[in-house]
């Protein structure tokens, strides 16, 4: 059984081909626009992460990426991809990583 972290509502971690990954800590699921842009285009839910751990505490989530990234061209993004796929796929472009507790993720 997973334990949610109560006291913090939700987090959205971005992780992008190149640069830093950032964290910022939300009270509400953020809009689709954010997500949109986020992620550079219509976003599509890549499958096998459903846990993520914050501040030590495992939290339910979903990893987000653009639909199209491959079709476009969007370059591979390596840390998701050896984290996600373990070879069987690569993940194209910058990815947005939404966990938070039950209410939280009955919102997304």
């Amino acid at each position: 059984m997973i334990e949610y972290d109560n006291e913090t509502r939700g987090v959205m971690v971005m992780i992008p081909v190149v640069g830093a990954i950032q964290t910022t800590t939300l009270d509400a699921p953020p809009a689709l626009e954010t997500l949109r842009g986020a992620v550079g285009g219509d976003i599509e839910v890549i499958p096998g992460l459903t846990v993520y751990i914050h501040a030590g505490r495992p939290m339910g989530c979903w990893a987000l990426c653009n639909e199209s990234g491959k079709l476009i061209g969007l370059p591979i993004n390596p840390r998701v991809t050896e984290l996600l796929t373990m070879g069987t796929d690569v993940i194209a472009g910058d990815v947005v990583i939404l966990a938070g507790n039950k209410e939280f993720l009955r919102g997304l």
